[in-house]
């Protein structure tokens, strides 16, 4: 019965239900991402609005992936600013401090730069913010928004969410993807531009035939690894204590894990 139930769990946070109610929920969330001409860095802002019920509710955090972030500063709706850092824990993860609040909302804005971000992949520019709509809380009215600056049209490769437009503004060009709840929680987008030749961008090809032996070295130890684990799990399910441990998620007891998530 034990085993059942712990599967059960897994099924429900693998299907992104929540494991348990955590007291609140975000019902809006804008992730704006501003690209800088022949630059591989991107500006991103994040306004982030916490419906708060029962409970009392004074910080929060995301993940941004694993690439280094500058120049972190949080405000809240009064353009008041707001403590925050920076910490490496499992990834590079973004908190940010405000005052007490229960039973109404509290608006957050974090504006910061990630460094060396963009890369070219087949010809193309690539943008990817595989963490952009993770949160351990459902989501609502959430929207997405790649910068792209220069008067032409950049051409537009693939883009995730596939519902998406692209609408010209004084910044540039505005490749759009909304969403009244989220399901889709990745935000990519290939695109070629003349704001953005792609040589002087880090490339992925380029990286892979230069450290070709590294990668080969890295896939090895990884493959061992990945063996290892599987061994290691086979013998706990075996045993009486087996899934005893299994947590909640791994991001603060919210169940959804993964290194972009947030709350």
């Amino acid at each position: 019965m034990k085993r059942l139930i712990v599967l059960l769990f897994l099924f429900l946070a693998a299907m992104g239900v929540p494991a348990q109610d955590l007291g609140y929920h975000l019902s809006s969330y804008r992730a704006s991402f501003e690209l800088i001409e022949g630059s591989p860095d991107v500006r991103v802002t994040l306004w982030i609005t916490y419906s708060i019920g029962n409970i009392t509710k004074s910080d929060g955090f995301k993940y941004v992936g694993d690439g280094q972030v500058a120049d972190l500063r949080c405000t809240d709706e009064k353009g008041d600013v707001l403590a925050s850092r920076v910490a490496s824990q499992k990834g590079t993860r973004l908190d940010w401090l405000f005052p007490a609040t229960s039973q109404g909302d509290r608006k957050v804005r974090v504006q910061f730069r990630l460094l060396d971000y963009l890369r070219s992949i087949e010809g193309f520019v690539f943008f990817d913010a595989d963490w952009a709509g993770v949160f351990r809380v459902p989501v609502e009215n959430a929207v997405y928004e790649l910068i792209v600056p220069g008067s032409e049209k950049p051409t537009l490769g693939s883009v995730q969410p596939s519902s998406y437009f692209i609408l010209p503004s004084d910044r540039g060009w505005v490749v759009t993807a909304a969403q009244v709840a989220v399901r889709e929680t990745r935000f990519s987008v290939r695109f070629k531009s003349a704001a953005f030749p792609v040589a002087p961008l880090t490339s992925m090809e380029s990286l892979y035939r230069r450290d070709r032996n590294i990668f080969i070295f890295i896939g090895v130890a990884a493959a061992g690894l990945l063996g290892g684990v599987i061994l290691i799990g086979i013998r706990r399910a075996n045993s009486p204590e087996g899934l005893a441990d299994t947590g909640g998620g791994g991001c603060g007891g919210g169940g959804c894990g993964g290194g972009g998530c947030g709350g």
